[in-house]
């Protein structure tokens, strides 16, 4: 409560200096107050929102880096977890979902569908909206139940998960600087309002301030400035997370149903646009998926166990490319012919490498797979850099509004001078 009253203190004492600096009527200070006192509660939720976010980030990574460091040593995933829970506070978020989901393991609750390992890593990720979560579970559920060594496995999420960390960390210092710059285009704009005032006569800038269109005009637009900076600070506090997609099942069948037929018109045009869209998204986790799942059978078992994860069209076309290889087995076409229609050259070099870990073009198995690993992050990282790009394009335009908005109260301010001195010197 004390920092709410402070708050609000705060921005009387700002509004106050600002009504001041622009001569502002009592009744232009009120409307300040108001508008700067609604946004209060906006900024608590939204800088509740971030320290949530990272501390939920946190949370998050330090399991995933403790579970599969734990899972390496101990070999099973209830010695696992109970490794992992030594690491959080009691009462804290991810310690009581890991203690559900040993309680689930331990007492075999949720088993019609004979999946208890499976449920019990519900219980946590189901609480986090992270897809490499989801993934990492499903490895490790196939792991527990197969059992084998799943050392390199294990150092393929390990390294990936860095580099994750090490993308998230970049992009979150950008949208800081976005919001450091939002933060100073106000200010400036705040001083570009001030131009009229101070860069006139005083008789000149006294029947200006005087006027109502300047109250109300200026009101009006120091209003905008605190919306729009509020709105910046907003779009710029998103979760750390990557989310698990939600899929337009009917949607997606339709655009795909559309690629996959032979017409080139513009409609096909639009479906193409629409499904490379969704592949960007989906292909490099399928990808690493596979790429896990080779370290226990073949590639055509791989493609068979990565349909367990994905849906919609990307579960079509998988399905489609695992009939191929089961026709013939030994051909590059099926590899070549994955999603052909996009002609994205990203997917075309994982699929051949792919095909090659497969077919034993190298001797050395192993090094196949490092390959793949490393083609593989070359494309997550390219694919989530341009995703970064497009969330941040937005706000780069966000960010030129309040120097927009002052430059449109210096021009309300010229023409309503342009109108008094015209008045003065009119001889009609």
């Amino acid at each position: 409560m004390r920092k709410k009253i402070a708050a609000f203190v705060l921005i009387l004492a700002a509004n106050m200096g600002i009504a001041v600096l622009f001569r502002l009527s009592w009744q232009g200070w009120i409307v300040l107050c108001l508008v700067g006192g609604s946004l209060i509660p906006v900024l608590e939720r939204t800088q509740k929102k971030v320290r949530a976010d990272e501390k939920e980030y946190e949370e998050v990574t330090l399991y995933m880096e403790q579970v599969l460091c734990s899972y390496r040593r101990l070999h099973h995933l209830r010695s696992a977890w109970e490794d992992c829970l030594l690491l959080y506070e009691d009462g804290s978020p991810m310690g009581k979902a890991i203690a559900v989901a040993l309680n689930c393991l331990k007492s075999g609750e949720s088993t019609a569908d004979n999946k208890i390992v499976w449920n019990a890593c519900c219980k946590i990720h189901n609480n986090y909206n992270c897809e490499r979560l989801v993934l990492l579970h499903d490895f490790l559920c196939r792991t527990d139940k197969t059992g084998g060594d799943a050392e390199v496995a294990i150092d393929i999420l390990l390294g990936d998960l860095q580099l994750w960390k090490r993308r998230k960390s970049l992009f979150h210092t950008r949208e800081k600087i976005i919001k450091k710059e939002s933060t100073i285009a106000v200010f400036l704009s705040l001083a570009m309002c001030c131009f009229s005032c101070f860069m006139m006569p005083s008789d000149l800038a006294g029947q200006l301030i005087n006027s109502v269109w300047y109250q109300v005009s200026t009101v009006i637009v120091i209003c905008l400035l605190m919306i729009v900076w509020m709105w910046i600070m907003h779009k710029l506090s998103r979760g750390w997370l990557d989310d698990v997609k939600c899929y337009s099942e009917n949607e997606q069948k339709k655009q795909y149903a559309i690629l996959k037929s032979c017409s080139r018109g513009l409609k096909w045009y639009m479906a193409k646009k629409y499904c490379i869209r969704e592949a960007e998204g989906e292909f490099s986790y399928w990808l690493l998926s596979v790429t896990l799942y080779l370290q226990q059978g073949s590639v055509y078992q791989a493609l068979v166990e990565s349909l367990g994860q994905i849906k919609g069209m990307f579960r079509e076309e998988v399905a489609l490319l695992i009939q191929r290889v089961y026709d013939d087995p030994v051909s590059l076409v099926p590899y070549i012919d994955f999603f052909k229609e996009l002609e994205m050259e990203e997917i075309q070099s994982g699929m051949k490498l792919l095909y090659a870990a497969g077919n034993n073009e190298y001797r050395d198995v192993s090094r196949q797979i490092h390959i793949l690993v490393e083609q593989n992050n070359l494309i997550m990282d390219k694919f989530e850099q341009n995703r970064q790009d497009v969330k941040t394009a937005g706000m780069g335009v966000w960010k030129q509004l309040p120097l927009l908005l002052a430059a449109v109260k210096v021009i309300i301010d010229m023409a309503i001078l342009l109108v008094f001195t015209m008045e003065r010197y009119s001889f009609w």
